[in-house]
């Protein structure tokens, strides 16, 4: 309750994609023990933009409360440094997705239903969700300074000179490959 109530009234607790977690709370607590969601809440905020793309309209106030209820071992530092990486796997295979790490984003098809992006830049570090249109052949990446567009990782990664942590692809079970499982999100 107090996340909602410390966010801006333009905070989204539905289930639409979130594009901007600076309107969230800033409250010490709201994310872990001690972190905030506006600060450290980006995993969350990118779990919920790939279940928005997956076609799992879960709120995000359902998702978040489900999340920051888990153990302080999936938060870093008590929440301070984010969302520990290990959730990404863990809790969108337990959605029944298939979840499948990347240390090395030049070898990561754009044939998969959606992506999180983790990423160390100037400021810290980032998660952020994403997906391929392959009509415009474009990356669509959500909560990255807004909603951007890219045509490789690399250029999603040379915008904020980041060095890339891991890319997480994540498929409905039924994802044979051709990227065509889900059809491509349309946006309000």
């Amino acid at each position: 309750e107090t996340a909602v109530t410390t966010s801006s009234p333009d905070a989204s607790w539905d289930a639409s994609i979130i594009n901007d977690q600076n309107i969230y709370s800033d409250l010490p607590g709201t994310f872990g023990s001690y972190g905030t969601l506006k600060k450290n809440g980006c995993g969350y905020i990118a779990i919920h933009n790939v279940k928005q793309i997956m076609g799992d309209h879960t709120k995000f106030i359902d998702t978040y409360f489900e999340l920051n209820s888990l153990s302080d071992s999936t938060r870093n530092l008590c929440g301070i440094l984010g969302m520990n990486t290990s959730m990404i796997s863990e809790y969108l295979g337990q959605q029944g997705y298939r979840v499948t790490a990347y240390s090395d984003y030049d070898n990561v098809p754009l044939n998969h239903d959606a992506y999180i992006v983790a990423y160390i830049y100037f400021w810290g570090a980032h998660y952020i969700a994403a997906q391929y249109d392959p009509s415009t052949k474009k990356l669509i990446a959500y909560n990255d300074d807004g909603r951007q567009e890219y045509s490789t990782f690399d250029e999603l990664f040379s915008k904020d000179k980041a060095q890339p942590i891991c890319i997480w692809t994540i498929d409905n079970p039924s994802n044979t490959g051709d990227g065509n499982s889900i059809p491509h999100m349309q946006e309000k």
